[in-house]
């Protein structure tokens, strides 16, 4: 067996439809931050700064302050991964060909993308700072470890946007033929939480 690879990748934010998601913000700061008045008082003043912005014509303005009230909504909620699916084909962000179910022929790499959301984002000196890591393991029918590698990937950078959506794409080639088990784990090393899936596949 052949060791995995693994890889992120990082993508801009466009922007679009920023009226409705300053007026559809503003009214979720009001339900969900309401009891929380530090946090909620930082976002509904991101979210009118936004608004302020918008309606002199600066949208460069109005789009950053909108999307630092984004990361700090995000920064609240609970780290989870999603669209987590075995693949044929990765050809990018939400590019994927998926595979029907969860059987490989013998010879098939193993292809898993996923994408990490409500990671930490904090802001530092005008930059953007994110750290996450991921854990794997391999595992067969019989619960022996085929593989297991603690940071397999780790990604600590700053970036000049506060918003990037991720996708992390692993890879294992050499897999003889059996039942198996892939656990994921994403660490967050900022928020300091982390998140396991588990994908169950076979090779025949």
């Amino acid at each position: 067996m052949r060791y995995p690879e693994q890889t992120f990748v990082i993508l801009p934010l466009k922007e679009e439809k920023m009226r409705k998601t300053i007026l559809y913000l503003s009214f979720f700061i009001v339900i969900i931050f309401g009891a929380k008045a530090t946090t909620g008082d930082k976002i509904s003043l991101l979210i009118t700064k936004a608004k302020e912005f918008y309606e002199k014509g600066d949208k460069d303005a109005a789009l950053n302050a909108l999307e630092n009230a984004i990361v700090e909504i995000k920064n609240t909620r609970k780290l989870t991964i999603k669209n987590l699916h075995l693949c044929k084909k990765i050809m990018g962000y939400q590019l994927i060909e998926k595979r029907d179910g969860n059987m490989l022929n013998s010879g098939d790499p193993l292809l898993v993308y996923f994408e990490p959301e409500n990671f930490m984002v904090k802001s530092k000196n005008g930059k953007y700072e994110v750290w996450l890591s991921e854990d794997a393991r391999l595992l067969d029918e019989k619960g022996k470890v085929l593989f297991e590698k603690k940071d397999w990937v780790s990604i600590h950078q700053e970036f000049d946007t506060p918003i990037f959506p991720l996708f992390f794409q692993d890879r294992i080639t050499g897999i003889p033929p059996g039942k198996y088990r892939l656990e994921i784990t994403l660490n967050d090393k900022l928020k300091g939480s982390f998140v396991t899936r588990v994908v169950e596949f076979s090779v025949k």
